[in-house]
């Protein structure tokens, strides 16, 4: 007994001595306690913020398998405040708020008064109410390399950078803000865009570009080989171009940082000579099979009209068609009020006898007292999944009277490159939303011409 008693003492000195010496070399190794490291580290970047004079830029993917990113500037000040602007909505006049450093899971930058950084927290966003962009306004301090300066957002796990600005590059905000206009369709461009890749051999691989302009956020579809490849990733623009996240990964290259090219109008990443290019295209990623519909389901009539309201699938290319039509009418006193399509016959596979196609269009007085139809025909053939038109000439007496007012119209139809024809279910704009099926034709001969109707019939 009494030799298990003096074992057990031992081993409790022996205890003693060991952890008296850890704790010797933690004193040694940190040399200060805990919570003078947490005060010193709260110091430092105190005065890391305040080290540029005029301020940081960052920018902000808040969750970027939902979003894209956005741009914020900030000068920071002694008092606790902090001036700010950034590219999230037009909004960019400078604003002021509080903002503290302070120990919370670690020592943490927060913005605790509104700011222009609270926007992307903001769930009461038109088309984002009770999700907002999910972003946050507490941020932890990681690191500093050179004087940029690295925080961590804990909800989501994004990184962001603080880069020291100068004054001038405050401006820049709305350059950036400006850009975003640039992937949105206007009058002249086409209703197709893409992710080309490019490798050094001249070899190209179209992806689709299905882009939400309200969120930033992009998925891409490669289906040339007959599977589907995918890859999403967000956008934030830059002076220079844009930026991505995540980076786009793609043969074994990794492409993030775009420069825009005024020329092309496209955004452009070069790896080892390798090229991604995101921008407007002349044709379709895939040519579906939709077509077919045409051939199948036998008499079926395919309508336009002003009444029904409008799609962003009406293209603003055939918006402008119309308003040239509706320019030509003011003699008359009319506008143009819809078409009809009317398949005389549907033998336009490139065998036998073409089809024919009648499309009858509709002016009406601007009083509504009077309406006039208009006829003319085509001839009609299928050839690789594209409708081609051949203008057979006029129908009817008004045919030849309103021929050369709605001839933009007819140039549409007849286009020389062919239409792109394309299922889109159920019919629904801005005020009606039916069960046809709907469809749209785009001129391959220029892409910012489509027009997006139903089919009713038998």
């Amino acid at each position: 007994m009494i030799i298990k008693i003096l074992n057990k003492i031992c081993f409790g000195l022996l205890l003693l001595t060991f952890f008296s010496c850890s704790n010797d070399e933690n004193e040694e190794l940190f040399g200060t306690s805990p919570s003078a490291r947490i005060d010193q580290k709260i110091t430092e970047l105190q005065n890391l913020l305040l080290a540029s004079p005029d301020g940081y830029k960052a920018v902000y993917f808040t969750k970027n398998d939902e979003f894209g990113g956005f741009t914020f500037y900030m000068k920071f000040k002694s008092d606790g405040t902090v001036d700010m602007t950034s590219d999230v909505d037009t909004e960019t006049a400078v604003t002021t708020g509080n903002y503290e450093v302070k120990l919370g899971t670690s020592v943490e930058l927060i913005f605790t008064t509104r700011n222009q950084i609270h926007k992307v927290s903001d769930n009461d966003l038109t088309g984002l109410r009770g999700t907002g962009y999910k972003g946050n306004s507490n941020f932890q301090y990681i690191k500093n390399e050179g004087g940029k300066i690295t925080f961590r957002e804990p909800r989501h796990g994004a990184t962001l950078v603080f880069e020291p600005v100068t004054a001038a590059e405050w401006d820049n905000v709305n350059i950036t803000l400006g850009r975003r206009s640039s992937l949105l369709p206007s009058v002249t461009s086409s209703v197709f865009q893409g992710l080309t890749i490019e490798d050094a051999s001249g070899n190209k691989v179209v992806y689709s570009f299905d882009y939400d302009s309200l969120r930033l956020f992009v998925k891409s579809q490669n289906q040339s080989d007959g599977s589907i490849k995918e890859v999403s990733y967000g956008i934030a623009y830059t002076p220079e171009g844009l930026v991505v996240s995540p980076a786009i990964e793609i043969g074994g290259n990794s492409y993030e940082n775009f420069i825009f090219d005024a020329t092309s109008g496209s955004y452009v990443s070069e790896v080892g000579g390798n090229k991604a290019t995101i921008g407007f295209i002349d044709r379709p990623t895939v040519i579906s099979n939709d077509i077919d519909k045409l051939t199948t389901v036998g008499f079926r009539t395919f309508s336009h009209r002003v009444s029904w309201g409008t799609s962003p699938r009406t293209s603003l290319g055939f918006n402008n068609l119309i308003t040239q039509i509706n320019t030509n009418l003011i003699p008359d006193n009319e506008s143009y009020n819809r078409f009809e399509i009317l398949l005389e016959n549907t033998n336009t596979t490139g065998t036998g006898n073409p089809g024919i196609i009648n499309l009858w269009i509709n002016m009406r007085g601007n009083n509504a007292a009077t309406s006039f139809w208009a006829n003319y025909r085509f001839e009609a053939i299928i050839i690789d999944k594209i409708l081609r038109l051949t203008y057979l000439g006029t129908g009817n007496p008004n045919g030849n009277y309103y021929e050369a007012k709605v001839q933009p119209m007819l140039d549409f139809f007849a286009s020389s490159d062919g239409l792109y024809f394309e299922n889109h279910g159920s019919f629904k704009t801005d005020i009606s939303n039916f069960s046809n099926s709907s469809a749209s034709f785009t001129s391959l001969e220029d892409p910012a011409l489509r027009i997006y109707g139903l089919f009713f019939g038998n």
